[in-house]
């Protein structure tokens, strides 16, 4: 499904993206079982979490976003590319959505692989000179992450039927979103009960990995930090 919310420009206001919200929390099947089961946000601008759903401090987005979550939907957002603390912007900030921030992933390999081909190094027209497995630079970082994912020179759709690089949280995103579509076939496939959106999180950071260059993460140093896995 693509609900449209920005213009093309890649601009909007946040009263388009709650309508999109709303919409995914509307549908149904014939059954009355929700049709979407993740939301992909590639999309972040300033704000923060009150942890209150929007209650407190206003954030008709957050109210949004609490009655998808509320509705068992699945939501994945970037963490914007500010290098800064993702605590504040949103989407990402809320604890109701799976935040990813950016790393460089040349070969598909784990860090420090022996076998060839890794490390592996940027392909041909990319002008990132992020090492293999690393934090992207441009990636906003801290507590909120909950999932690191390849958003450096990835390979993306264009307009007018085109494929080119693409660099961003944004990029990022959809590896997880896509990861937690397929957690929800593979559920419904054993002849589980659909799961809950903190439950797909939970799934996610166990099947996830820390063989990238941890290292590498700017709140490394911070009391208390955690690496996200991959």
């Amino acid at each position: 499904w693509a609900i449209k919310v920005l213009n093309a420009n890649g601009n909007g206001y946040w009263s388009w993206v709650i309508c999109g919200l709303d919409r995914v929390a509307q549908m149904r099947d014939t059954d009355g079982a929700q049709t979407i089961e993740v939301v992909n946000m590639s999309l972040a601008a300033v704000g923060a979490d009150d942890g209150d759903c929007g209650f407190s401090n206003h954030d008709l987005l957050h109210q949004a976003v609490c009655r998808v979550n509320e509705a068992g939907v699945t939501m994945v957002a970037a963490a914007g590319n500010a290098s800064r603390d993702a605590s504040g912007y949103i989407p990402g900030a809320y604890d109701e959505v799976i935040t990813v921030a950016a790393m460089a992933d040349w070969n598909g390999m784990a860090d420090n692989v022996a076998s060839p081909p890794a490390p592996g190094s940027p392909p041909a027209g990319c002008s990132r000179t992020t090492p293999d497995d690393a934090f992207g630079g441009f990636s906003n970082f801290g507590a909120d992450i909950d999932l690191i994912a390849p958003g450096t020179c990835v390979l993306s759709t264009l307009p007018v039927d085109r494929l080119g690089l693409m660099t961003g949280t944004s990029m990022a995103t959809p590896h997880v979103a896509g990861g937690a579509a397929l957690y929800y076939l593979a559920e419904r496939a054993a002849g589980r009960g659909r799961p809950t959106p903190e439950q797909v999180l939970a799934a996610l950071v166990a099947k996830g990995t820390l063989d990238w260059k941890t290292g590498s993460d700017p709140d490394r140093n911070r009391a208390g930090s955690v690496r996200e896995p991959a």
